[in-house]
């Protein structure tokens, strides 16, 4: 599978591709007209983009200027005649026609021809990158009519870029910058995402000035880009030569950085888009490109975040995020935040852009996965420290699965959350990877990060890892998340018991159906006293209760059979002695009531004389929102040759509505006799 892998990462590199950096994440403020503001999106890459509404509702200009709510008609997107505005300002009439279509709308049109513009951009052959002998050449453009904001741009590129240790700039007259300290520089990026396997140098070139404008540079961006490359070559004095470590007669890449802001900000459509691709002029092909600000309206320069997303491509990298969005079946989920290759360029304004992933740095060459083979106890320390990634091979060919522990160090610093992260991987058909179509369809991922959360933004969140904000601390393959085929094919393998400790994530890999829990669902049980009641016979042990009892709500919301256990601030319920080779405790709570509640767990080893808070992510009760109903899930260690009372508390939450807990479920190796 290695050697397929690389070879697909080498025809990633030889393939016809065409690559862009997706556009800016974060909302932006326009002015209509009329003065009023309006907060929209953009959304997309070079070859295809659009504007919605900060909540997703597609919308185009009029000949007046205005943004308004689009409409669809023969596949084109056309203006209303309703002017779009912020969610607070919609009227009755906004609201009633949003109603009636899809967000995310796209012109079919439009996109038809993106996809041709893709195809025919870059069909230049390309080797795969000796790293051991790259040399990098950074050429910084700017216009006749629009120069670079600083006087030293050369310096303040090749230290940004070079410089070991990097943690940012002072403004020209030595404030301190705003707007986020730097992770590194480029080269701090590579070099410790590779382990120090690949450690790049760049030449920093220029600035170049070019007798075209940076309006409309969009359209004039292949003549501006020969024009700098033969005064490089006539006037810099650059010997295209010492760029070619491969000996093929061409510079291996080269990269620009062209003054002003780019066009994936949505500041300014008529200018360059930040992308990848090839150009046939002299010994010049592959090369990649971005712009000097992340935002020219607040004054924000631009981290390394695009430089490192699209210097990415040139190693080998496809997008992983939905490259042609609502064209191939809707709008496909995607990594997000997570991933540098999708959203993660972005992150701190681009100062610290997300480390490379298990999937990057095995397609590297980075990393070797540990290939999960046998049933037992696995620990996962950190990715960005260690460098380990661990893979559960799928029952189908050339899929797999990857498993890797992100934490909010370093690289990952503004990641959404901590935990581990599991993607399916499936590497079956080259085209897709080398067409750069990885996640186009949504019924059909090539790349998919299974999110434990099921927060299904695109953007990525905090729940989205194991056992991550909602506490989920297993993914099988009747979960969810879960861990079959991409046709349904049950995995083997099943993950349980996560847990994340001190930054170290531990788990417990079982054969498929080797995951058993007992199971108290109190349907057996006789409603009891509201006060209380002692030995209540249940399924695997007796309870009692302790100003709480077994009741028959009689709803959907606040049981899943018949009975469940009722419970007001403040409440107890408490097993007899048990005996398991336990590694897990979970309940189903209903919550109904609009007031937080949240519940603890405990256990004792003496016959109920001393107890022991069980704590998850390090706190020892977990949260309820009202109206909610949710599974708590607490990790144990125990042995079967203890005899171990397990309590449960309601620790706050109301005095006068009573939340529910149902199937209290110890999961288990192996059980021992129970008395």
């Amino acid at each position: 599978m290695r050697k397929f892998f690389f070879a697909l990462v080498a025809t990633l590199l030889t393939a016809t591709q065409l690559l862009a950096v997706p556009a800016t994440p974060y909302p932006v403020k326009v002015t209509q007209p009329d003065g009023r503001e309006l907060t929209v999106r953009l959304n997309g890459d070079e070859f295809y983009h659009f504007y919605t509404t900060e909540d997703g509702y597609t919308i185009v200009k009029n000949e007046m200027g205005f943004f308004t709510y689009a409409q669809r008609a023969e596949g084109k997107l056309e203006p209303t005649a309703m002017v779009a505005r912020n969610i607070s300002e919609r009227s009755e009439a906004d609201n009633l026609y949003l109603s009636t279509v899809a967000k995310g709308m796209i012109d079919k049109t439009e996109v038809a021809v993106a996809k041709s513009a893709k195809v025919k951009r870059d069909a230049a052959p390309k080797a795969r990158i000796d790293y051991s002998k790259f040399r990098g050449l950074i050429l910084l453009v700017q216009f006749y009519d629009y120069s670079f904001s600083r006087s030293d741009a050369n310096q303040f590129y090749t230290e940004m870029i070079n410089k070991k240790g990097y943690t940012g700039f002072t403004n020209p007259d030595g404030s301190a910058a705003t707007w986020g300290k730097f992770t590194g520089s480029v080269r701090d990026y590579y070099e410790e995402n590779s382990m120090g396997q690949f450690t790049p140098s760049f030449d920093v070139i220029g600035p170049i000035t070019v007798p075209y404008s940076i309006k409309n540079s969009k359209n004039t961006q292949t003549a501006l880009m020969r024009n700098a490359l033969d005064q490089a070559v006539k006037t810099y004095g650059v010997n295209v030569t010492d760029y070619d470590c491969d000996g093929d007669g061409y510079v291996d890449m080269f990269y620009m950085i062209f003054a002003g802001v780019g066009a994936n900000t949505g500041e300014a459509d008529d200018h360059i888009w930040p992308h990848k691709s090839s150009i046939y002029f002299s010994r010049w092909r592959t090369y990649a490109c971005s712009c000097e600000y992340y935002s020219e309206k607040n004054g924000i320069l631009d981290g390394i975040g695009t430089i490192c997303h699209e210097f990415s491509h040139v190693l080998g990298l496809p997008d992983l995020y939905d490259t042609d969005y609502e064209g191939s079946g809707g709008q496909a989920q995607h990594p997000g935040d997570w991933e540098i290759m999708s959203g993660g360029s972005y992150n701190n304004y681009g100062r610290t852009p997300a480390a490379y992933s298990a999937y990057d740095r095995y397609a590297l060459g980075f990393a070797k996965p540990t290939v999960i083979k046998a049933a037992g106890e696995y620990q996962l320390p950190a990715l960005g420290e260690s460098n380990q990634i661990m893979m559960i091979k799928s029952p189908l060919n050339k899929e797999f699965f990857l498993l890797e522990n992100r934490q909010q160090t370093r690289w990952d610093a503004h990641v959404p959350g901590t935990g581990l992260l599991v993607a399916r991987v499936d590497s079956s058909n080259v085209s897709v990877w080398s067409g750069n179509s990885v996640n186009n369809n949504p019924a059909r991922l090539y790349y998919e990060l299974l999110r434990a959360g099921r927060v299904m933004t695109g953007e990525g969140d905090a729940s989205d890892p194991f056992p991550g904000t909602r506490g989920i601390p297993m993914i099988t393959n009747d979960t969810e998340a879960n861990l079959k085929t991409f046709n349904g094919t049950r995995n083997p393998w099943n993950i349980a018991g996560i847990q994340e400790e001190d930054g170290v994530i531990s788990f417990r890999v079982l054969p498929d159906g080797g995951i058993v829990a007992d199971v108290e669902d109190f349907e057996a049980m006789p409603v009891t006293a509201t006060s209380g009641s002692k030995d209540n016979e249940g399924k695997f042990t007796s309870w009692t209760f302790t100003k709480c009892n077994v009741a028959a709500p009689g709803s959907a919301t606040k049981a899943d059979g018949t009975h469940s256990v009722q419970m007001k601030l403040p409440s107890q319920m408490t097993s007899g002695a048990t005996y398991y080779d336990a590694y897990q405790v979970s309940a189903k709570v209903f919550n109904p009531g609009s007031t937080t509640a949240k519940f603890a767990l405990s256990i004792s080893k003496d016959n109920g004389t001393t107890w022991t808070p069980v704590k998850f992510m390090n706190e020892t009760s977990q949260t309820v929102a009202g109206k909610t109903t949710i599974t708590l899930y607490w990790p144990v260690s125990i042995s079967r040759r203890d005899a171990v009372m397990y309590r449960i508390g309601m620790v706050s939450g109301s005095k006068t509505v009573a939340s529910y807990i149902d199937n209290v479920s110890i999961y288990y190796t192996e059980k021992g006799q129970q008395t």
